[in-house]
């Protein structure tokens, strides 16, 4: 799903943007995160970051939408631990 930028303008004439998305983020979106916030943001994990996360959800919670809940990461561990740091990385 793209978003249209012309949309944004016909809701906000007063908004002089030339139509791409770098001038509507500088233009339009308040910076809120910091240089340095900004950079621990978009890091990439380690393996070792992500396997904490993992290994902190909570077992018997509701499965997320991938119909997984915490209790199969933590069982199956050994076995999905470096697809799923894989998966995680490709993110970033």
């Amino acid at each position: 799903m793209d978003f249209d930028i012309n949309l944004y303008v016909d809701f906000n004439p007063n908004t002089h943007i030339t139509g791409n998305m770098e001038d509507f983020i500088g233009t339009c979106i308040n910076g809120m995160v910091s240089f340095e916030e900004n950079i621990m943001l978009i890091k990439c994990p380690y393996y070792l970051e992500i396997n904490n996360v993992v290994f902190n959800l909570i077992g018997n919670s509701a499965p997320s939408p991938d119909s997984f809940g915490g209790v199969f990461y933590h069982s199956c561990r050994v076995i999905i631990g470096t697809s799923v740091c894989k998966v995680v990385q490709q993110f970033f």
